[in-house]
């Protein structure tokens, strides 16, 4: 159990440690074990080692009874679960397991978590396309985290309901949210580019090339400066510029395995270029249909 509290205080997991932790496992206490599959996930980092990470923790789920959980522990557990499912797209199952993490962690009054897991549920019914429902989740978990001060989870709620709108070609709502989530500290980087290309669509070119250009200025990150780079290629009508970064951010988005953001990525490339280009608009809406497929 020594082990196990170490590794709960200390945020730097070396496999070392996790080597010391998982020798714990031969005794089968089920709370032992979750209490492991949950800092395993969390240090071993679920999004960048999935398939590692997901075969622990459905061995642990699939070996060990969750009758006898602490209601702290089994949340915590179930809320892993969620977080795998979710990246693996298996949708239905992460909003199962969100729920049952909810139920658990209810019973000790823990709100934050319960808030955080709401907005993953509100993050699974977007993917799903079940805008409504999503938007009114955001709002709902929103007013809660202001009422606990729970920074964090209003940029997230901020942050989401800006993309939220995005891909709902709300542009003036995006701009909107983006200001807010900018206002209560949100650095999120994807926030500029919501900022450029709903400019873009709203404003003047004169206006949306200034925007872009001072955004860029001060861009470190890779993916936003190149969704940027793409859109200053809209403003100034530069079809080599845009074509270039399409391919790119393309690549960009099935190193992220990330539908949405590769559907947004056509609806943008495919509105350029409706007036303009019919064969090339062909081109991509066959691209497009594809991804409905898929």
């Amino acid at each position: 159990m020594i082990a196990i509290i170490n590794l709960l205080r200390d945020k730097t997991l070396t496999k070392m440690k996790l080597d010391e932790a998982k020798k714990y496992l031969s005794l089968y206490d089920s709370n032992i074990a979750c209490i492991y599959g949950v800092i395993y996930g969390f240090g071993k980092g679920i999004y960048k080692n999935l398939n590692d990470s997901g075969q622990m923790i459905y061995d642990i789920f699939e070996k060990i009874p969750v009758q006898g959980l602490l209601p702290c522990v089994k949340g915590m557990f179930y809320y892993q679960l969620g977080r795998i499912s979710y990246e693996e797209k298996r949708f239905i199952d992460a909003l199962k397991f969100y729920n049952e993490a909810i139920c658990a962690l209810q019973q000790i009054y823990c709100v934050e978590r319960v808030n955080q897991a709401n907005i993953h549920i509100a993050n699974t019914l977007q993917y799903m396309r079940q805008y409504n429902d999503a938007e009114d989740l955001y709002y709902k978990m929103l007013e809660e985290a202001r009422r606990y001060n729970y920074n964090k989870r209003i940029c997230m709620c901020l942050n989401n309901l800006a993309y939220l709108y995005l891909i709902q070609n709300k542009y003036d709502k995006c701009i909107e949210f983006v200001y807010k989530a900018k206002k209560a500290g949100s650095v999120q980087h994807d926030l500029n580019y919501y900022l450029a290309y709903c400019t873009y669509r709203t404003k003047s070119k004169e206006e949306a090339r200034s925007v872009v250009t001072k955004l860029l200025q001060d861009e470190d990150d890779r993916y936003t400066a190149r969704m940027m780079k793409l859109i200053q290629g809209f403003i100034n009508d530069n079809t080599g510029k845009i074509d270039r970064y399409f391919s790119l951010i393309k690549n960009d988005i099935i190193q992220l395995n990330d539908a949405l953001e590769m559907k947004l990525l056509y609806e943008m490339v495919i509105s350029y270029y409706m007036d303009k280009n019919n064969s090339k608009c062909i081109e991509l809406c066959k691209g497009y249909f594809a991804l409905e497929k898929s």
